[in-house]
């Protein structure tokens, strides 16, 4: 049984390093948290952990890029997908498809 590492007195790498261990897909919510030169741009914590997957899940990462979001192009996760934060429904569609492409979403036909 794995054990949760929250309130073990792990640092946030520890547990980034911890969950990505256990992970087969990778899935990153890249939001416009701060302005850069007037532009939105995702925290710098994400811009690491967008690098750390690149390393840790190679093919296996989705990106959620907020509409209008810029990011640095040193970065190139392999699926992207923008999003409007008031209609998320092709992102959900977009998870779903890749899920199943990884085989990690088994879709069973109505009775």
């Amino acid at each position: 049984m794995i054990k949760n590492p929250a309130g073990q007195n792990r640092t946030v790498d520890d547990q980034i390093e911890y969950y990505l261990a256990q992970s087969e897909l990778v899935i990153i919510l890249a939001a416009g948290d701060i302005e850069i030169d007037g532009r939105p741009n995702p925290a710098q914590n994400v811009i690491y952990e967008i690098g750390l997957t690149q390393r840790t899940h190679p093919g296996r990462i989705i990106c959620l890029l907020e509409k209008g979001t810029e990011i640095p192009a040193v970065i190139r996760p392999q699926v992207w997908e923008q999003y409007d934060p008031l209609n998320l429904e092709s992102v959900f569609l977009r998870i779903v498809t890749e899920l199943k492409n990884h085989g990690l979403l088994l879709t069973v036909k109505p009775a």
